[in-house]
């Protein structure tokens, strides 16, 4: 559902509830009336009551939900500005947390399973040294582009924690699923030549998984995905870590003896 239909949906929900207000207390007053035998033509007085209402409530709710729709046009802005990193396009940290938590909440009651991402950008302050603060936001921008292309649906979250690390929360994700998508922003990264006055510099970035469940809490996951992404870092960057592995000290470029790549990470 778009904003537009949405937004529509809503005022004639509103104009809804005011005509059938209208009509009930014009109703129910008559109905009093009636009964304590006021009117002289209680039919009359009904008919004349109710199409009173209508004349009234009418315009007074066409134009209570013409108001109510000029609120919600200048108020979804303001919660996407809310909502939204200004450089990067992703969600704020503060919102990412609200919604992460939401999604716990659910996890309670649905005993779904979630993955947590975390990585950042390799080298990136020694890019910022070299080029400066416009052309490294290029880099930022790119990077939160391609992870955000990456997501499956609306219900999987990202933001720009701070500086050049991101997180992302996969809701009902295996292991396996929250790998495979943290790996294509890996290879997508990775295969990429940034423009940065005149010469193309190429970006890699080191990423941590860690599993979270409804046991969970969302700083301990944060934690835990955070030490794995270190550890990736210090075997050599580019590449991807989960918790398990970081937690046994094994090293996340290590051969393993699987078919395929996709089948490495699931095991990790």
């Amino acid at each position: 559902m778009t904003n537009d239909t949405r937004r529509i949906k809503e005022a004639i929900i509103f104009f809804t509830m005011i005509i059938a207000t209208a009509l009930c207390l014009s109703f129910i007053i008559s109905v009093v009336l009636y009964r304590y035998g006021i009117p002289q033509h209680p039919h009359k007085y009904l008919l004349s009551s109710l199409y009173i209402s209508v004349c009234v409530g009418l315009p007074v709710a066409v134009m209570a939900s013409q108001n109510q729709f000029r609120l919600m046009l200048h108020r979804d802005p303001l919660e996407t500005l809310s909502a939204t990193d200004t450089l990067s396009g992703l969600l704020t940290r503060r919102f990412f947390l609200q919604a992460a938590n939401q999604q716990i909440q659910l996890m309670n009651r649905t005993d779904k399973m979630s993955g947590l991402v975390v990585f950042d950008i390799d080298n990136f302050r020694a890019i910022n040294d070299a080029y400066g603060s416009t052309l490294s936001d290029k880099v930022l921008v790119t990077v939160s582009n391609i992870a955000r292309e990456e997501l499956r649906s609306r219900q999987d979250l990202i933001t720009r924690w701070w500086g050049d690390e991101f997180v992302i929360a996969l809701y009902n994700s295996t292991a396996e699923q929250t790998l495979l998508v943290a790996e294509r922003i890996r290879q997508r990264v990775a295969e990429m030549s940034v423009d940065l006055g005149g010469s193309g510099v190429s970006i890699t970035a080191s990423f941590g998984f860690a599993p979270l469940s409804k046991y969970d809490s969302l700083e301990s996951a944060l934690a835990r995905a955070d030490e794995a992404m270190q550890r990736a870092k210090d075997d050599g960057k580019n590449r991807i870590c989960s918790w398990s592995m970081a937690k046994l000290g094994i090293d996340s470029g290590q051969a393993r003896p699987r078919q395929n790549r996709a089948d490495r990470l699931a095991a990790a």
